[in-house]
Parts: structure tokens; C-alpha cells; sequence
């Protein structure tokens, strides 16, 4: 009866074991893993302006201008962090930003702007598309 029993754990520890190292090859390997917020805001703005300048064909006098504006968004963003900051205040700051966007912005680069920035809302929001 005491062999059944020890063998029995022995059997429990090694599925202990096997199910440890099983689990820890899923975990994800650091040196692969994005690093988030190691950018400079600048570099951030021109990733932005460069993806932008491939998809909506933008003129130079364009890109720096939408350099510029993605430069300001993104220091504001990072400063109204740890300011106390109400929804209004951050909704007319968007406003904003969508305003001096479409002015730099031709009709038909802003409505292609707009459709590109909605699916990718839509798939971050539910994950489709």
C-alpha cells in the first residue's frame, strides 16, 4: 500500500514538473517584447508623419506640417498625464487637432485619413476587421 502511495506522488511530482516546463516555453522572451515609451516624442511625431506621408501621398510642405501638429499632440499627451485634465478640455484639444489636420490636409487625403483611422479604431476597440 505504501509503494501505491509513493508512486503515486512521484507520478503527481513529475506531472508537476513536466506541466512547469511546459508552460514556461509559452512566456514570452524579453529581448523580443516591444519596449513601450523608449521613444523621444520626435521620433514618435516622424513615425507618424512617415506613415502618413505613405498612405496619403503628402506633399514635403505636408509632412511638416503634420510633423509639427503629431509633435505638439504627442508632448500635450505626455504633459496632460499628470495634469488634472476634464473631458471637455480633452475633447476640445482633439477638436483641435482634427481642425489643423483637415486644414493641412486636401479633402481627399482627409477623408482617406479618416476611413484608415477608423478601421484601426475600430479593430484596437473590438479586434476585427
Amino acid at each position: 500500500m505504501k509503494a501505491l502511495k509513493l508512486s503515486g506522488i512521484v507520478l503527481v511530482m513529475m506531472a508537476l514538473i513536466i506541466l512547469a516546463s511546459g508552460v514556461s516555453g509559452f512566456a514570452q522572451d524579453s529581448s523580443k517584447v516591444k519596449s513601450k515609451g523608449k521613444h523621444t516624442p520626435e521620433q514618435k511625431a516622424t513615425k507618424m508623419a512617415d506613415k502618413m506621408k505613405k498612405h496619403l501621398n503628402l506633399t514635403d510642405d505636408q509632412y511638416t506640417k503634420i510633423y509639427n501638429l503629431n509633435l505638439d499632440q504627442i508632448k500635450w499627451k505626455k504633459e496632460s498625464k499628470t495634469a488634472n485634465l476634464t473631458k471637455v478640455e480633452k475633447k476640445n484639444k482633439k477638436k483641435e487637432f482634427k481642425a489643423a489636420l483637415k486644414s493641412i490636409l486636401t479633402d481627399d487625403q482627409y477623408k482617406k485619413y479618416k476611413k484608415k483611422h477608423h478601421k484601426s479604431w475600430f479593430r484596437r476597440t473590438f479586434g476585427i476587421f
